[in-house]
């Protein structure tokens, strides 16, 4: 597959998915101006670049919502990596507890929170099919925790058939990068 030169990539990187250690083999193939890191979920932050900045960035990276190739100037495509959710949700309660810095520490430790009553408190909707809503660009706060309608499942599959290079999986890491390999 013949990917454009020009094509920005956008790497929706899904929390505790292995997305740190694809990013930094992303990053050591790219020359470091043309990358960028988003640190808003609403890509705040890249799409207040100039526009001549931002057709410079040829690989975004973030805890992003799908939607923010509106903001990119040129050709794009979307790559992202996705984990089993139990498994996911169960390592990102773990890093809560063990980093100290982490916006949810002091609430799940002051709390005495338990995995189950992490997963059922709603703090973050990333707990709440989580991966579903950052494809299908959800953001997390518009839809009530507990209700996520099949819908979404369709519109994010939707989204990934139609401007996805790539969808990873954690669990088959190896495979990934071949794939990517591939595809870039």
């Amino acid at each position: 597959m013949g990917l454009n030169p020009d094509c920005t990539i956008i790497f929706i990187h899904t929390p505790k998915a292995a997305g740190s250690t694809l990013w930094r083999v992303i990053h050591r193939q790219y020359d470091k101006t043309s990358c960028f890191q988003i640190k808003s979920s609403d890509s705040r932050d890249y799409r207040e670049l100039p526009i001549e900045e931002r057709r410079q960035k040829k690989i975004l990276r973030g805890h992003i919502y799908y939607g923010t190739h509106e903001f990119v100037p040129g050709p794009f495509t979307y790559i992202t990596m996705l984990r089993d959710p139990v498994d996911r949700i169960i390592s990102h309660y773990y890093f809560v507890l063990r980093t100290p810095h982490h916006g949810l520490y002091d609430e799940v430790t002051s709390r005495n929170l338990t995995l189950r009553d992490y997963v059922l408190s709603g703090l973050r909707g990333e707990t709440n099919n989580g991966q579903t809503r950052l494809i299908a660009g959800e953001e997390s706060t518009s839809l009530p925790y507990g209700q996520c309608p099949p819908e979404l499942l369709e519109t994010a599959k939707r989204n990934i058939e139609k401007d996805f290079t790539l969808v990873g999986l954690t669990e088959r890491f190896d495979e990934t990068l071949i794939l990517l390999k591939r595809a870039f």
